[in-house]
């Protein structure tokens, strides 16, 4: 597994579903943590992530701690928003 190449399908899906997250909290940002929940929830990354095969089956076998681990390395600032 490539944890760059994870770390940018992380950073991938955050660009296809952050407006509509932002839209919904009614807020012109959302802190780090609901970044990070609204990436790995119901695994938006398989869709929006473009990651290859190799790297979406090995990042989906990671222990759920694990995938908090990298998306926190990815996901650095406090908030994100508009």
């Amino acid at each position: 597994m490539n944890v760059d190449r994870i770390k940018a399908g992380l950073e991938q899906t955050w660009q296809a579903i952050g407006a509509d997250v932002l839209q919904a909290s009614g807020s012109d940002s959302v802190p780090k943590d609901v970044v990070i929940e609204m990436v790995l929830d119901c695994n938006r990354y398989e869709d929006y992530g473009n990651l290859g095969e190799v790297d979406l089956e090995e990042f989906k076998g990671l222990p759920f701690e694990d995938k908090i681990a990298i998306a926190e390395e990815t996901f650095t600032q406090e908030g994100y928003g508009y």
